[in-house]
This record gives C-alpha cells, structure tokens and sequence, in this order.
C-alpha cells in the first residue's frame, strides 16, 4: 500500500487486525506457543516456502553473507522454540503476581532497518499479550516481517488475522497518523530523529514505547585474561558478537574496555581479536558488500585509531588499541576498538556519557561477577548485561531499554 492519504485499504487492514484479535484473545496459551513455534519452524526450514523465500532474497536485501544471514536467523528463531515461549509466558505471569491483566486493543510497530530479524521478538510478544498489531517495517527492511507473517498464516490462518503488515514512507505522515489513532500503543525502533517525529504524530491518548539509537560495549577483566587459552576463549565469543550482523545491530560492540594487569596485556588481546578471531570468521562468515559512504569513515575511523595507538586490519575487519583515549563509535561492519581500564569503577565511568544509548554490555566473566558490574552502574544507565559471545542473541525475557519486552501491551490493573 502507498500513498500519502489513510485510505480505505488501510481502514481495512486495520480492521481486520481488529477482528483477529478476538480469536487471540480466545486462543489457549498452547495453542499461540505451537502457532508461534510452527511459524518460526518453517522459516528455520530452507525446504519450505517461505524458508526458501527467506534464503533467496534476504542476503542481497540485507547485505550481509548467507552465512551471517543463516547463523543470525537460526539465533533469532531458537527463541521462539515451545520451551522458550512457555518460560516466556511463565516469566510473564510471574511479574504480575497473578493480578488481572487485559491487552491493549490494538498495537502499532515502527520497525527499523538495521537488522533483518528485528521484528520477530516484539511481534511474538504482541501475539503472546493477545494483542494484535499492525507493523509497518522500514524502507529497508529486508522482507523478514511478511515471511514471517506468511509462516504464520500458514501455522494457524485464523490467529494470523491479527498480524497487519503495512510499508509507507516515512514522508507519509498521514498513515502513521491514521494508524497511531487507532491504536492503543505505539512501539517504535530506529534514530533518536526518528523517535521524535514519530512521538509528534501521536494523539494523547496512544502511549508511546520509544526504542532510539543504541550500542554495544564489551569488559573483559584481567581475569578474563589468566593465560592464552583463556583469552583466545573470550576473543572468539567477543569476535562473533562484532561479525553478527555485520556489527550493524543496537547491540552491536563498539568498543571493548580490557582491565589491564593480566598475564595478556590490552594491547596484545586487541592483536589476538584481529588476528586470530575476526580473521577466522571472515573466512567462515565474510562481511557482507560495504556502502560506499561507510567506506569512507572506515578510513578515517581507523586513521585516527593509528595516531592514537595501533592498528590491527585485515580484509573485511579492522581493529584498533586506543588506550585511555576517549570511546569513539565505529562505522561498524566489523570494526571496533580496544581500550585499557582499572577496573570496575573506571568501566562505569567509561560508560556513563552514553547514558539510555547503550544498550548492552558484554561481559566476559561469570554471572556473579555482572551481577557486581550491574550494581556499580550509574542510575542513568539500564543495559542488558550478558556473557560476551550472546550480545546479539537476547532472551525472549529479556528488557529493553529498561522496560518489559511487553511494556504497553498489557496493563494491569487492581480493584481496591
């Protein structure tokens, strides 16, 4: 559908989404976790229709090598495998504390582009929440979100009624206009501009669930770095988070923070991450075809890298130790920076300037110890802390930006 107007095409498509909510809201919890499930199958299924679909038009779309697009689909769909979406329902009612809860009668999903998958986790809790949703994917969006959507239709026709997929401009201000007043929440993912201008097209009464720029950082502690072995380990894990996606994601590492004090110094694991680990996953997964533009501040990204310390690279990865200098943001496509720190307290200063930004925070050590990590962060700071090497491969459970994966999809109410 185009079109600068909110036609009866999309009063339509609206108003089945509308309709399919009834069915969603009648459905049994087995019944959306084998609907989900089912979908997510064949799409993991290069056999099948929209399996095959997916693997033909994806990496050109995308840009990235049909090996990064086969290891990143099978990450994003082993979430939503029936044991993952029962704990995920399990998790759900756990947080209310059995107090009523009712969906919302219509959402609205603003995607965005960077990465492929990034529709998948939000629509299954929309579905999971009983709420049906239009989503309207990003001009370049890859097609994930209409194969996914025929999956589903394909699983169950009947709960699929409640998934609308619509693509507009974002000059089409109308629609989102049009859409946004008839829905009761509007999740929206993409560039702080973004946020503000689609925040402006809202009536008051829609809530607003913003999900703006954000970005990876990684800690490795000095006893991350206790002998080679160990941290050939840790750059391995850290090396597949910068090639997913080919560093594109929000979660994406930018930089990697390395205590210093350990039997490998900070220098010599940012060597040992060029030429050991992003070297072997550019022979297994390679990069993806560049941009031009970001070709560009490649260059002068690792340019000031060299002056300020050294410089790693190779075809496809480029690494750089910047020592106590100021975190700069890669270009991404698998570049990224090491720096050396004190310690814990230093890492929470380090990370503080990037405030709701920064996403994720890669840590290469147990989770006692990102448990400590978290509880030394500033107030301003809410990221997802995980092992390094699961950047890019969150939980169905897992926050974002704060808030419940189903953050304006169901409210809670009580009777005094």
């Amino acid at each position: 559908m185009s079109g600068e107007a909110f036609t009866d095409a999309h009063e339509r498509l609206v108003a089945r989404a509308v309709e399919g909510g009834r069915a969603l809201r009648q459905a049994s919890s087995e019944r959306l976790v084998a609907a989900l499930a089912q979908a997510a199958a064949r799409l993991a299924d290069p056999t099948s229709g929209p399996g095959a679909a997916l693997r033909e038009w994806i990496p050109e779309r995308a840009g990235l090598h049909p090996a990064n697009v086969e290891r990143t689909l099978q990450d994003a769909l082993a979430v939503l495998a029936e044991p993952p979406l029962r704990a995920a329902l399990r998790g759900f009612e756990r947080a209310h504390h059995g107090r009523p809860t009712t969906p919302a009668r219509l959402a609205c999903f603003v995607l965005a582009g960077n990465v492929y998958t990034a529709a998948l986790r939000p629509l299954a809790w929309a579905l999971l929440c009983r709420v049906p949703v239009v989503l309207k994917p990003a001009s370049a969006d890859a097609g994930l979100t209409e194969l996914f959507a025929l999956a589903l239709a394909e699983a169950d026709p009947e709960l699929a009624e409640a998934v609308g997929v619509v693509r507009f401009g974002r000059d089409e201000a109308a629609v989102l206009e049009g859409l946004a007043s008839r829905a009761d929440v509007v999740h929206a993912w993409g560039s702080d501009r973004t946020m503000v201008e689609v925040r402006a097209k809202l009536p008051a009464s829609t809530a607003f669930v913003s999900h703006g720029h954000g970005l990876g950082l990684a800690y490795v502690p000095r006893a991350a770095l206790s002998g080679l072995e160990s941290a050939e380990r840790v750059a391995d894990a850290l090396a597949l988070d910068v090639a997913l996606y080919d560093q594109r994601g929000c979660l994406s590492p930018h930089a990697v923070l390395v205590e210093g004090g350990g039997e490998l110094s900070p220098v010599d694991f940012a060597a040992l991450l060029s030429e050991r680990s992003l070297a072997a996953l550019a022979r297994e997964m390679p990069r993806g075809p560049m941009p031009l533009s970001v070709g560009a501040m490649q260059v002068q990204w690792r340019g000031i890298g060299a002056v300020r310390g050294e410089l790693f690279e190779g075809d496809g990865w480029g690494v750089t130790f910047e020592g106590l200098h100021p975190i700069r943001l890669s270009p991404g496509y698998r570049n990224v920076a090491v720096h050396e720190i004190s310690g814990p307290a230093a890492l929470a200063m380090r990370c503080a300037p990037f405030g709701g930004h920064l996403k994720a925070l890669g840590i290469a050590a147990p989770l006692e110890v990102r448990w400590s990590v978290a509880s030394g962060l500033p107030a301003s700071l809410c990221p997802r802390l995980c092992e390094v090497g699961h950047m890019q491969r969150p939980g169905l459970l897992s926050a974002g930006d704060g808030d419940a994966p189903w953050a304006g999809l169901s409210r809670v109410f009580d009777v005094d």
